[in-house]
Parts: structure tokens; C-alpha cells; sequence
């Protein structure tokens, strides 16, 4: 739920870009502890659910358009009230289906990578750019609001990927990012953390 939360909270309105770059933490780390299957898809079904829930809420919004017809205030009233009601519809089908690439993402994530950094390092970007983004847009419309690449597009030296991968291989490198901050966090107590820590921050600000 934290992670959803968090990763939610890069897009707008709040727009805390920098969020996403830790958001997926709280998931992984609960994700490589965990050995039972269905535990770690309810824990990404849980976090998608949660940021799809936060990040797709505008939809519902969408039913104060009227087009171009003139009516009655009555008549007006209960197409607004039956609009209203489609959309919250919409947003919560839209939620509990993409949070269902978030929980496959999660499951073939352990599965691959059985708790070893170095494969989690290469695994979570590549699934990423699979599940909870390609294969979710081909199911819905080519629906690409919610792609983690997007809370980067501001930043001009990391969006410049996007010439050599797209939107996908922006999105994998903050997955990779996310991955390698929990290695240096669960690190923490060895000597030399904090240098290599540095070291880690040096090489991703060049």
C-alpha cells in the first residue's frame, strides 16, 4: 500500500517527482522476503490497486461534459447524475484490472530472481516494461496514463533515454533505481556503506 501510495503521489496533482524513484522500495523489499506465491501477487495486486486508484481518479471527472446538446435543468440534472455514475464505474474497473499487471509483475519478479540482487537488478526493469506498461496498455486502448517513465518527463539528462528505448527504458531505469537503493538500505550495517553509497549516488547524478 505504500508503494502504491507513494508511487501515486510523483504523478499530479501532487507531483512529488522524486518519488518515484524509492516508491517501488516498500514493494520489493516485502516481495524478496516473501516465499509463497500468492502472498507476493496480492502484494503487488495490492500496491497497483492503490496507485491506480490514486493516479486514475480524474477519470471521474470526465462527466461534466455535456457536448453540444441544449436541454432541460431536470433532464440536464439526471445525465449528469447517470455520468457520474458510469465514470466512478469506469475508474474502478480501469483500477482493479491494471493493478492486476502490478501483481503478475510481482509474481514473475520472485520467481525469476529467488532473492539474488544481481538477477532482481535486471529482472524488475525488464518485467516492468512487459507487465504493469506494455501488456497493460495493449489491453486497454493503449491507455499510458500511469507509466512510471511519465513523473520523468521533466527531467531533461534522464528523459534523454527515451531516444534510445522510449517511454519503456525511462520507466526501467527507475525500476533499476528502486531496486538498487533497497540493496544499499538493506547494506546499511556493512563497512563501507556509506561510501559506496556515495559512490552509487555519484554515478547516477553523471
Amino acid at each position: 500500500m505504500l508503494s502504491g501510495a507513494l508511487a501515486s503521489l510523483a504523478f499530479p496533482p501532487v507531483d512529488l517527482k522524486v518519488l518515484v524513484w524509492i516508491g517501488l522500495v516498500p514493494l520489493l523489499a516485502a516481495l524478496t522476503s516473501s516465499t509463497s506465491l500468492r502472498r507476493v501477487f496480492l502484494l503487488g495486486y495490492l500496491a497497483g490497486l492503490v496507485f491506480f486508484l490514486i493516479n486514475l481518479h480524474p477519470l471521474v471527472s470526465a462527466h461534466s461534459w455535456t457536448g453540444w446538446s441544449a436541454e432541460a435543468q431536470d433532464v440536464y440534472a439526471r445525465r449528469m447524475s447517470r455520468q457520474a455514475v458510469f465514470m466512478h464505474v469506469i475508474w474502478f474497473s480501469f483500477a482493479v484490472w491494471c493493478a492486476l499487471f502490478w501483481g503478475a509483475w510481482a509474481l514473475l519478479t520472485q520467481w525469476l530472481t529467488r532473492r539474488r540482487p544481481w538477477r532482481l537488478l535486471l529482472v524488475a526493469p525488464a518485467a516492468w516494461m512487459l507487465l504493469p506498461e506494455w501488456a497493460r496498455s495493449q489491453t486497454t486502448f493503449d491507455f499510458t496514463w500511469g507509466f512510471l517513465g511519465n513523473a520523468a518527463a521533466d527531467t531533461t539528462p534522464i528523459v534523454q533515454a527515451a531516444a534510445l528505448g522510449g517511454i519503456w527504458l525511462v520507466s526501467a531505469l527507475i525500476v533499476m533505481v528502486n531496486v538498487a537503493a533497497l540493496e544499499l538500505w538493506r547494506r546499511r550495517e556493512r563497512p563501507g556503506w556509506a561510501r559506496r553509497s556515495a559512490a552509487a549516488a555519484v554515478v547516477m547524478l553523471l
